[in-house]
């Protein structure tokens, strides 16, 4: 319905994804977008319509696309299907402008449904903190640990100092060499 959207689509290369803040390098995670102020060398391919009867399909983990206000009311319908040879991959946020991931919206998503729940989800979070293979999904899970639990996720976040993907261990390293460590991530309204 409607004259459709216009949109401006760029790529990058997954496999100069870190996982880290900074310039890309080394390949990060499979499906993953990247973490919040990396660097993902986007290149820009096209300025296009989608206009009605367009269908436009997107490759994961390598295509971005910005979506322009119509000129009139206009309904489109994107899908997000997941592969079973990547079940985990995630949907990221990125500023095109500047090349940078913004944000992954599974993981304020989580966060905010662990801050709503409270003490309740405190044993969901430490069996997802240690144990879900997506890397922003554990690391959000651990993020919400250490804000509910305080010292008492101390445990946890060892463990995900030793993990392997920078995702993981970078938030995890960070907390426990802060001056303030956990004790100061703990909510106040425990």
């Amino acid at each position: 319905m409607g004259p459709g959207y216009q949109t401006t689509i760029w790529e990058y290369d997954p496999a100069k994804v870190t996982g880290e803040p900074g310039e890309p390098g080394e390949p990060g995670e499979p499906g993953e977008p990247g973490e919040p102020g990396e660097h993902v060398g986007l290149h820009l391919l096209e300025h296009t319509d989608l206009s009605r009867g367009k269908i436009m399909y997107f490759r994961t983990g390598r295509h971005i696309h910005t979506q322009h206000p119509p000129s009139a009311l206009s309904i489109s319908l994107n899908l997000l299907i997941h592969r079973p040879d990547e079940p985990h991959a995630q949907q990221g946020f990125f500023d095109p402008q500047h090349g940078r991931v913004t944000h992954s919206p599974t993981t304020r998503s989580h966060q905010l449904l662990c801050d709503l729940a409270g003490q309740r989800t405190a044993p969901l979070l430490e069996h997802l903190a240690t144990s879900h293979p997506a890397p922003a999904v554990l690391a959000g899970a651990l993020s919400s640990a250490v804000h509910l639990l305080g010292p008492a996720a101390e445990p946890l976040l060892i463990q995900a100092a030793d993990d392997s993907r920078p995702a993981v261990h970078g938030p995890a390293r960070n907390t426990l060499t802060s001056e303030t460590g956990p004790d100061s991530q703990a909510n106040s309204t425990r």
